[in-house]
């Protein structure tokens, strides 16, 4: 066989989804042929598809050893450094791309993409403007525009540039729905489901109108309608792990945990390195006394992401729970190193401080997440018992009278009064 039939049966393969057949034509296309770049090009593809990043890195090395001015080799490098999380070499590459040919829009597109994860946002938006100059009717151009400028809370910006694609594509979809989320954000809650309600009418057959409406009726308190939505769009996406998700939170708000954890497990299947997931997920366990398994997800969920704040305090609650006191403290540390607003974690170490008797350490505690938040109820609450517990009776009754004057919550007024009968009782 020539090296053009190895080739033409690697592309073949490559329809049929026959990765691993792939991968070997276009391996002997390579050696019957060692300048045929097109076949270092698709062997890449097929590594990247296979999640085998460094092998796709230095066959891409060797096609632009080949043909240095290659730009498909360059832009799939820059893609595979995207998929690797090496930003800073994805953004060379797709720099090489773009000086290959500044017109191509893709390269544009890719090189915003990796500024943006890199957290270089005017960079990005300098791309787009770029793209979107190139070609005014790459919708997804300003759909990615409109977002960065949406997460950076640039709201109005961020409505322009969606209005200004919706002028050509009234109806897109995505379009709609990013727009319909600005709404969410403004509080226009009329306009957003008027919105996503035109989204569902006019794409049936697509999930994203009824997964709109069920988040925007999470946002309006109305759970259960929100499941009917999110439980609609299922049917119509059922590999979406963030419909999955969505039916898992609502559940776990309404009570349903098994029906939540199942659906975790189910959004983890399909997304198992989403650290949010992972945490949600031993939220739920842990409401099923399952310990074990809630541990175990939240260490994995720290291993993906160190830097994740709220899997810290989550597993350091579990500990204080199981009265492990040391590593509670350690992870409450650990979260607010991360973020030093933490209000939970602030609150945890009050706690743990508190439960070994460390009441002015816990006192101090508390009062940092009171600087933060002045009437959150469980530092009132709890710096409250320990001015009690020190003896001093008048600084207990002083939050305690706090609590019933300003925080509108049963749950906090009825803990405060029955504390104050303590009070009493000692007087």
């Amino acid at each position: 066989m020539s090296a053009n039939q190895f080739y033409e049966e690697g592309l073949e393969s490559l329809q049929k989804g026959d990765l691993e057949s792939a991968e070997k034509w276009f391996l002997q296309s390579i050696e019957a042929f060692p300048d045929d770049v097109y076949s270092y090009n698709k062997l890449a593809f097929v590594y990247n598809e296979r999640n085998k990043f460094e092998k796709a890195v230095q066959i891409l090395k060797k096609a632009i050893k080949v043909k240095g001015g290659d730009l498909f080799s360059h832009y799939l490098l820059g893609n595979t450094y995207l998929d690797k999380g090496d930003y800073a070499s994805a953004i060379k590459e797709f720099n090489k791309a773009v000086q290959i040919d500044s017109k191509d829009v893709y390269s544009w597109n890719s090189l915003a993409l990796a500024y943006k994860l890199s957290g270089e946002f005017d960079m990005a938006l300098e791309c787009l403007d770029k793209a979107i100059f190139i070609d005014p009717k790459d919708i997804y151009n300003y759909n990615s525009k409109a977002i960065i400028l949406f997460q950076r809370g640039q709201l109005e910006d961020a409505k322009f540039v969606i209005e200004q694609a919706l002028l050509s594509t009234p109806e897109n979809h995505l379009l709609l729905g990013n727009l319909g989320e600005i709404q969410i954000r403004e509080e226009d809650f009329k306009g957003a489901r008027r919105t996503f309600t035109k989204i569902a009418k006019t794409y049936p057959d697509k999930s994203i109108g009824h997964y709109s409406l069920g988040n925007l009726e999470v946002e309006e308190g109305n759970l259960g309608n929100a499941l009917l939505y999110f439980k609609k769009a299922e049917t119509l996406d059922k590999n979406s792990w963030k419909i999955k998700a969505a039916l898992a939170s609502v559940q776990q708000e309404l009570g349903n945990v098994d029906e939540a954890i199942s659906n975790y497990e189910k959004a983890i299947i399909l997304e198992n390195k989403d650290c949010g997931l992972l945490t949600d997920l031993a939220a739920c366990q842990k409401r099923k006394n399952l310990i074990l398994k809630a541990w175990g997800n939240l260490k994995k969920a720290i291993e993906i992401d160190p830097s994740y704040a709220f899997a810290h305090y989550t597993i350091g609650k579990l500990y204080l729970e199981q009265e492990l006191f040391n590593k509670a403290q350690t992870h409450f540390e650990n979260a607010i190193q991360i973020d030093p607003e933490d209000l939970y974690a602030l609150n945890g170490i009050g706690d743990v401080c508190r439960c070994q008797g460390r009441l002015r350490e816990a006192v101090i505690s508390y009062q940092k997440s009171l600087d933060l938040v002045p009437n959150d109820g469980h530092a009132l609450l709890f710096k409250a018992e320990c001015h009690w517990q020190l003896g001093e009776i008048h600084l207990a009754g002083q939050i305690l009278n706090q609590i019933v004057q300003n925080i509108d919550d049963e749950f906090w007024i009825e803990k405060a009064e029955s504390l104050y009968e303590k009070l009493d009782l000692d007087d």
